[in-house]
């Protein structure tokens, strides 16, 4: 038998990790349930889907739901302009017919990286020399043995590889690693890694070590790419287009979208240790901890004051 759910704003939020600070869904919901007698709940979600045009509840809920969206004070934060650009990192909307709304569904993104398609062509540059063993024992400083640039542990006999790039894929580095997948400055091996580039590569050189910004950064291969990689429109980047829901004006922050960072996740407080992670709800990097009733219920709690003082911090957060 067909029938209308009845909704109730309820408190507690739902699907709102990329709301802004001061959204109504950090704090409230929508619940439905067949009836006003009826207990059990057949729709739990954000408020938004009282605006949407599949809502099936009555006009006062969806009137309410407006009222809250009108009187929240949302914020542009910076931890929260960067949460979203480590959430989406390389998605862009498909390219949008003139006229046409770009198509935020994630489902249906592009996904376009300079820095991932230049490491990919240099990763199978050298997985190509290294399967040939008849050229590698020919190479100064060859083993056959050696891996793929997997940083699993493996005996000393073996050494692996590191690849990385530049935003724009302008520029690799190629490091030598260590069997326990740190990288060291092993010159014969990135000599050997030289001489594979400098037929593909141009400016192929091996850099010394170097200390920056208090890093240490062991002797590495550094080559140009002579093939240039062109971005896709900022514009259509789908962290642009997710904050421009709340704030029509944000402009593309190019920095975030050449480098979002380790992404949308928890990671160490650089004061206290214990993993953190961004909450909009409080625009704070927060501890979150779960415990389970002795009804099989979840409870969380969210600690946004660090022990050893202030908020917490991450390595992120400082960039």
């Amino acid at each position: 038998m067909a029938y209308n759910p009845v909704y109730k704003i309820v408190p507690g939020s739902a699907g709102s990790f990329l709301c802004p600070p001061g959204h109504p869904n950090h704090t409230y919901h929508l619940e439905g349930k067949e009836s006003p007698r009826h207990r059990t709940i057949v729709f739990s979600g954000g408020l938004d889907y009282a605006l949407s045009d599949e809502f099936d509840g009555s006009d006062y809920t969806s009137q309410a739901v407006r009222k809250m969206m009108d009187e929240a004070t949302m914020v542009e934060s910076e931890l929260w302009i960067r949460s979203v650009y480590g959430y989406f990192r390389t998605a862009y909307a498909p390219e949008a017919k003139p006229g046409e709304k770009p198509d935020r569904n994630v489902s249906n993104a592009v996904y376009h990286s300079p820095a991932d398609i230049a490491v990919k062509a240099v990763r199978l540059m050298l997985e190509r020399h290294y399967a040939d063993r008849e050229m590698v024992a020919s190479l100064p400083g060859a083993d056959e043995n050696y891996r793929d640039g997997s940083r699993k542990p493996m005996r000393g006999a073996r050494r692996g590889y590191e690849v990385t790039a530049t935003a724009d894929g302008s520029e690799v580095f190629v490091y030598a690693l260590a069997d326990d997948g740190s990288r060291y400055g092993a010159l014969d091996v990135l000599e050997t890694h030289a001489l594979m580039l400098s037929a593909t590569l141009s400016d192929v050189r091996i850099e010394p070590a170097q200390d920056r910004n208090g890093k240490f950064i062991p002797e590495r291969v550094r080559a140009t790419n002579p093939v240039k990689i062109d971005p896709i429109d900022p514009e259509r980047h789908l962290a642009v287009l997710c904050i421009r829901e709340y704030f029509p004006d944000h402009t593309p922050r190019l920095d975030l979208i050449d480098n979002p960072g380790k992404g949308h996740g928890s990671y160490p407080c650089t004061k206290c240790g214990e993993k953190v992670q961004y909450e909009a709800k409080f625009d704070k990097l927060t501890k979150v901890s779960t415990r389970v009733s002795g009804g099989g219920m979840t409870h969380w709690s969210y600690d946004t004051e660090c022990p050893e003082g202030g908020d917490h911090t991450t390595e992120e957060s400082k960039r």
